[in-house]
């Protein structure tokens, strides 16, 4: 299911990145695509920091990739 959302979400943002060029130009979509994708990353990086890196973990039930083997 996780597949089919992710195919969605796709086909979405490349019909809308289509709508933004088509309106906007290659400027306007391009600085507010990098825009974006830099807010993300810098917001993404900031709650790492502040300890959300280990967010989805559930106690016990999924070791940390170091005590499993993984890496």
């Amino acid at each position: 299911m996780a597949f089919g959302a992710g195919v969605l979400i796709s086909a979405l943002s490349f019909e809308l990145m289509d709508e933004a060029y088509k309106r906007g130009g290659f400027d306007s979509t391009a600085i507010g695509f990098l825009g974006r994708a830099a807010v993300y990353t810098a917001a993404n990086w900031f709650l790492s920091q502040q300890g959300a890196k280990h967010r989805k973990r559930s106690g016990n039930l999924h070791p940390a990739k170091t005590e499993s083997g993984d890496g």
